[in-house]
């Protein structure tokens, strides 16, 4: 990451617990035989871990993360969140990046979550995700969390950035989902055909009337 980088640290996925525990096995088993194939098995499980480490730490390097939110919105509906990535490595590529909020204030049902399986050296790229507020008000985005956990998925390397941003939602309308409730129980009532005849003079589907 370029700016704003707050904080960095590597976690287990479940993938990664049994893969450990697979390690630890082969450990005991090699302590106890001095089997030296079993060392060399326990040298290949340990530079997998190492591999794991070097390649998520090298593909979150040098990666811009941008986000975007739509000025006005209204509470209980998605809103639109773009995150724009920009590889800044020359010969790198950045594969399995996933970006989400990791600190908001504010009522959400439906946290953002993005996801880029792969961004060329010197490319950008736009992820688009969404939103859904429970409630009218302000939402205060503060810190995203972006991480990588490629090749293997036994270390997930994250990164949390600082990038402060608010979202302002407008309550909910209640006459539109009165008409829209109406307008469901008008059409299961059977009172009107389900085929749809154009009016020529407008354009638009008009309904039969079921005689």
């Amino acid at each position: 990451m370029r700016k704003h980088r707050h904080m960095t640290y590597y976690e287990l996925t479940f993938t990664g617990f049994v893969f450990v525990g697979v390690t630890c096995f082969v450990l005991i088993a090699a302590l106890n035989s001095q089997n030296n194939i079993l060392f060399w098995a326990l040298g290949i499980v340990l530079g997998t871990l190492l591999v794991s480490a070097i390649l998520g730490d090298l593909l979150l390097r040098r990666l811009e993360v941008t986000r975007s939110v739509s000025e006005h919105a209204v509470a209980g509906e998605p809103m639109e969140v773009h995150y724009r990535l920009q590889n800044h490595k020359i010969l790198w590529p950045s594969c399995a990046i996933r970006i989400t909020e990791a600190r908001f204030l504010g009522a959400v049902s439906v946290i953002p979550e993005g996801y880029c399986l792969h961004l060329g050296p010197g490319q950008t790229t736009l992820v688009m995700t969404h939103l859904v507020p429970t409630h009218r008000g302000i939402i205060e985005l503060r810190e995203q969390r972006v991480c990588c956990s490629f090749p293997f998925g036994f270390l997930n390397r994250a990164v949390h950035i600082r990038a402060p941003g608010r979202a302002r939602f407008a309550p909910e309308d209640p006459q539109r989902h009165r008409a829209a409730a109406d307008r469901m129980n008008f059409l299961d009532s059977g009172n009107i055909n389900p085929a749809t005849s154009s009016d020529p003079s407008t354009g638009a589907a008009a309904l039969t009337p079921v005689n």
